[in-house]
């Protein structure tokens, strides 16, 4: 631009450099009025506050990883816990049924012998009266040996039944254990029990099988 009046040239170049200073200024109006604008300052503080998000986040799901795997072991803890605590009870159980059935075999051992003995009596033809014994039952000596023997028989028999219930609770326990924990694991069962019977009365064995 060619300016030929000196005066008129000073005063378009300060008019040019005060456009020039207003548009700087405007622009740098501008620059504030954003950074003050809400939603601009909102996400610039998101975009600081974003790290710190991924690793609370990080933080929180390790949290709870640890407190689920926590937990589970928890239940695993009190499963077994009571699986010890039922698996005492039915130690003590067999243990209970075991001592009563010796001792009931040994009274049954004593019994046969009481019993050989007076089938020896009798095959041995001891069978002469006692004054003592006649006048006292009113029975020669053959029948009271024959009345004892029948006693013996009796008794014997009364401990086999006994043996035989205590077997019965033994199978009942087994029976109760394996249902107990179908309810417990309904997801490795279903458990079934199988009681296998041997020729003899006192042999008795039992296992556990899954279906």
């Amino acid at each position: 631009m060619i300016v030929k009046n000196k005066a008129l040239s000073v005063n378009v170049q300060e008019l040019l450099k005060k456009v020039t200073q207003q548009d700087g200024l405007r622009s740098k109006m501008n620059k504030q009025r954003e950074k003050n604008n809400i939603w601009t300052q909102r996400n610039i503080a998101l975009e600081r506050e974003k790290p710190f998000h991924d690793i609370y986040n990080a933080l929180k799901a390790a949290v709870e990883a640890q407190a689920e795997e926590k937990e589970n072991l928890m239940r695993d803890i009190d499963f077994f816990q009571k699986e010890i605590e039922r698996k005492n009870k039915l130690h003590g159980n067999f243990l209970r049924i075991k001592r009563e059935k010796c001792k009931m075999a040994f009274e049954n051992s004593l019994l046969r012998v009481d019993f050989e003995a007076l089938l020896f009596k009798l095959t041995a033809n001891e069978t002469r009266t006692r004054d003592s014994d006649f006048l006292t039952t009113g029975k020669d000596t053959a029948s009271l040996l024959r009345d004892d023997v029948a006693l013996k028989l009796r008794e014997m028999k009364e401990i086999r039944e006994r043996i035989g219930a205590m077997e019965e609770e033994n199978d009942a326990l087994l029976l109760a254990h394996a249902q107990e924990l179908c309810k417990e694991r309904p997801k490795i069962g279903p458990w079934t029990i199988q009681i296998n019977r041997g020729a003899r009365m006192n042999q008795r064995s039992w296992a556990y099988e899954v279906c």
